[in-house]
C-alpha cells in the first residue's frame, strides 16, 4: 500500500492565517467603500431634487455610519439622510401625527423631505414649509444611488485588494 504525505510551504499556510484574522476587518472596509460610492451620488441627486440652494443643505446631510455587525451576523455600513434644515424665520418646526401636534423640532427633517421627493406627494396634502423647498415632482434620490452596483462593486472590490495586502486579488 503505498502513502502519500504532501507539505504545504508555509508562507501559504500564513497567508490565508493572515487573512482569516483580518477577514472581519476587510469586510467592514468593503461595505464602507461601498456606502461611500452610494452617498456621493445621493448628494449628487439630492442636489437635483430641490429649488434653491436647499440641495446642497440636503445633501451636507448625508453621513455614512460605522460599519457593525447586526444580530444576523451580517456586515451592514449605511449611507442615509439625517439632521434637520433650519427654517427660513428661524422658528421651531412643528408636526402633526393623526390630529396630535408633536415637535418643535430644530428644523425640517431631512429625511422627510428626502422621502417625498423620492415617492411624491400631492401638494394638496403637502404641509406648507415643505412646497417651499420642493417643486412637486418626483426626484429619485436614494434608489438610483443603490443601482449603480458596478461602481459600489468595484469600490468594494478595490478595497478588499487594500486591506488584504493583495492577498484577495481575485
Amino acid at each position: 500500500m503505498a502513502k502519500f504525505e504532501m507539505l504545504a510551504p508555509t508562507e501559504i499556510l500564513n497567508e490565508i492565517q493572515t487573512v482569516e484574522r483580518k477577514s472581519l476587518d476587510i469586510f467592514k472596509g468593503m461595505t464602507k467603500a461601498g456606502a461611500k460610492v452610494a452617498a456621493e451620488a445621493m448628494k449628487a441627486n439630492a442636489a437635483k431634487a430641490f429649488k434653491g440652494g436647499t440641495g446642497a443643505k440636503v445633501a451636507a446631510k448625508v453621513k455614512v455610519t460605522k460599519p457593525y455587525v447586526t444580530k444576523k451576523d451580517e456586515i451592514t455600513t449605511k449611507a442615509a439622510f439625517y439632521g434637520y434644515i433650519a427654517k427660513s424665520d428661524g422658528k421651531p418646526f412643528y408636526m402633526s401625527q393623526r390630529g396630535k401636534k408633536t415637535g418643535p423640532y430644530p428644523g425640517i427633517p431631512v429625511p422627510l423631505l428626502c422621502n417625498l421627493a423620492e415617492f411624491g406627494a400631492s401638494s394638496a396634502s403637502m404641509p406648507g414649509p415643505f412646497r417651499r423647498y420642493w417643486n412637486g415632482q418626483k426626484h429619485p434620490i436614494k434608489r438610483p444611488a443603490f443601482s449603480n452596483t458596478a461602481g459600489i462593486a468595484d469600490a468594494m472590490l478595490k478595497a478588499q485588494k487594500e486591506l488584504s495586502g493583495g492577498l484577495l486579488d481575485d
